[in-house]
């Protein structure tokens, strides 16, 4: 259990959080190991993988069922 009126508690509740992640985010964002140009795409295993539209089951059954011409 934590103590709400330990020091060290109340210090990190009065400490300004958003102010500090601002100060030192870019620090911290992820660059080219070559150009050293933030990469924000780049994940720990590589690039980011690409979304592909796909169609559910039903909507496939759904288009067989239907009479041609529609």
């Amino acid at each position: 259990m934590i103590d709400l009126r330990h020091p060290l508690v109340v210090l990190a509740s009065r400490m300004p959080w958003q102010q500090i992640e601002a100060a030192v985010a870019h620090l911290f964002s992820r660059k080219a190991r070559t150009s050293g140009q933030p990469m924000p795409d780049l994940d720990l295993f590589g690039e980011a993988p690409t979304p592909v539209a796909r169609h559910s089951n039903a909507e496939a059954e759904k288009a067989a069922q239907a009479p041609p011409g529609d």
